[in-house]
């Protein structure tokens, strides 16, 4: 058998995401790191989820992965990362993985408005995400692809969409057939994000521990309203707090 052959490609970025606040200056670019693995896509993204890639996470500090030109870390409180991960098929099995942390964190110096701020990353996540990922090919192999397990989330997501086309169906054949609809089904309600980085929280509090961040035309199932704040559906097991301000709903 062949030995495993990993290389390192060069990195042409393309790829810029731009967030705009007031000073101090935060992140403004990020670049992706890239790298190469004799692996299928679909053998790749198995191993990233094994890995827990897709999931953000608190960092125990800011301190060694971020850049820290022009800011103060101690002005930054309960920073967290995710990864935005890119897979794209360079040759018969064999996968190139670009991958970029957004890390973000609670900023309360100085006379700005305290709120969510994303900072430059200096690299660091991306190239031990990297290194992990090699490792854990290296020692295991690729990993089996269970077409089902990957196509699960997609299928979730329809299935919800495809309940609710399927009663709006039936009360517009009984509508049709002369039969009168004595009820109205109860349809699901869902809130559509407005604007990129927006915080899903664990308790409805501008305090409270980060789930995740969601991106413009995210959306989410409503499970529950309280004041300004909405509970929905993050998956089948956990939710999250979310403002109604950052949303727009709608059935």
């Amino acid at each position: 058998m062949k030995p495993w052959v990993f290389s390192r490609l060069s990195t042409r970025r393309c790829l810029f995401v731009i967030f705009l606040f007031a000073a101090p200056s935060f992140s403004q670019e990020v670049k992706p790191a890239e790298r190469a693995y004799p692996v299928s896509v679909l053998a790749a993204k198995t191993a990233l989820q094994q890995l827990g890639a897709y999931g953000g996470t608190r960092l125990p500090t800011l301190e060694g992965f971020v850049r820290t030109d022009g800011i103060k870390l101690e002005q930054f409180q309960r920073p967290y990362y995710e990864f935005k991960i890119e897979l794209v098929p360079s040759g018969t099995d064999q996968t190139t993985v670009r991958v970029a942390a957004k890390i973000s964190a609670w900023y309360t110096g100085g006379g700005e408005q305290p709120g969510y701020k994303v900072l430059e990353t200096n690299g660091r996540l991306e190239t031990d995400l990297l290194d992990r990922l090699e490792e854990s090919l290296q020692k295991n192999g690729p990993p089996v692809v269970e077409p089902k397990q990957l196509s699960g989330q997609v299928a979730e997501v329809h299935r919800k969409r495809l309940e609710v086309e399927q009663r709006i169906s039936a009360i517009e054949q009984k509508a049709n057939s002369g039969e009168a609809a004595t009820t109205q089904p109860d349809l699901a309600e869902f809130a559509t994000v407005m604007k990129p980085d927006i915080p899903v929280l664990s308790s409805p509090a501008e305090k409270s521990n980060v789930l995740m961040h969601s991106q413009s035309d995210d959306e989410f199932e409503i499970v529950e309203r309280r004041g300004s704040w909405l509970k929905v559906k993050m998956d089948d097991a956990r939710t999250g707090w979310i403002q109604q301000s950052f949303v727009r709903t709608g059935k």
